[in-house]
């Protein structure tokens, strides 16, 4: 699921929290399919949700390819119902049976609670975001870039609980495995042939990736398939997490937007072939973050 998580404070009729989910994409379609009759997946409604099939999906806007919906929380796996909250772009998962009251608005253990229509609502904030009170309102912010050890930081999102993303086995597919910066994923990689992710570069400069096992790496590819040049360096442990950390790659990535547009563009990371399959921990950060 990734998405750039920004503060949105939630009232108690109405929730504009855009939080990152760390529902199990394995459960779910690869994509969040064909937006139904209302407003489009477009420029002008990046992050904006609605509900399907039970499930909050939102719309990613990401240069060089076109705009798409991703899945974010299965409200259906959790007990409760998907609202459409108003006609801005707001969905949460909603519990009927539970009445709410200004009690109720809160935040705990990285979840938005609060009131929709006077049934509890939540939204949870995933691991690229926190939980935060503002004015007495719950909404989701996203970590301010950390300046601890970012061997250090992988470790410990590596030891919690990384959220689950499956690589595919077609580059021509990769914009249906998506990642976010600072955030700790366990992909699983498909079995015998390379997998790939995407992520987001909204900026020029070197950006590296920590990965729990050694020889699962391969390259960072551009869009177009062909690979970064200079090519990536690194194949080693982090020095000061080894037994958790234990590979590291480097390379420097370049902001090639097209003119005019401003959101981050797309790169990829190829996985070596692994026979049988393997699930491999990685976390993507900017050096110097």
């Amino acid at each position: 699921m990734i998405i750039s998580t920004k503060l949105a404070p939630i009232s108690i009729l109405v929730a504009l929290a855009l939080g990152a989910c760390g529902d199990n994409p394995e459960e779910l379609p690869p994509d969040g399919g064909d937006a139904p009759d209302g407003w489009e997946c477009d420029s002008s409604h990046d992050g904006w949700k609605r509900c399907d099939g039970g499930k909050v999906k939102y719309c990613h806007v990401v240069a060089g390819m076109d705009p798409h919906f991703h899945w974010g929380t299965d409200c259906a796996a959790r007990g409760l119902e998907c609202v459409e909250i108003d006609d801005n772009g707001a969905a949460a998962c909603v519990d009927s049976e539970t009445p709410c009251t200004a009690q109720d608005v809160r935040c705990d253990q990285n979840t938005a609670y609060f009131c929709v229509n006077g049934d509890l609502a939540q939204e949870p904030c995933g691991t690229a975001s926190t939980c935060e009170m503002l004015d007495g309102l719950p909404g989701c912010v996203e970590k301010s870039a950390p300046t601890e050890d970012p061997a250090k930081l992988a470790c410990e999102a590596f030891a919690a609980s990384p959220d689950p993303e499956t690589a595919v086995s077609d580059f021509a597919s990769f914009e249906d495995a998506h990642v976010d910066l600072d955030h700790a994923y366990a992909i699983q990689l498909p079995d015998g042939v390379s997998g790939y992710v995407h992520f987001p570069v909204k900026a020029t400069g070197e950006h590296v990736i920590f990965l729990s096992e050694p020889g699962r790496f391969d390259a960072f590819l551009h869009r177009d398939g062909t690979e970064v040049s200079p090519a990536a360096t690194g194949g080693i442990a982090a020095s000061s997490c080894a037994s958790v950390v234990g590979d590291h790659w480097h390379a420097a990535l370049v902001f090639d937007a097209e003119a005019g547009v401003s959101g981050p563009v797309p790169y990829v990371v190829r996985f070596k072939a692994v026979p049988g399959g393997a699930t491999v921990k990685v976390m993507l950060r900017v050096k110097g973050e």
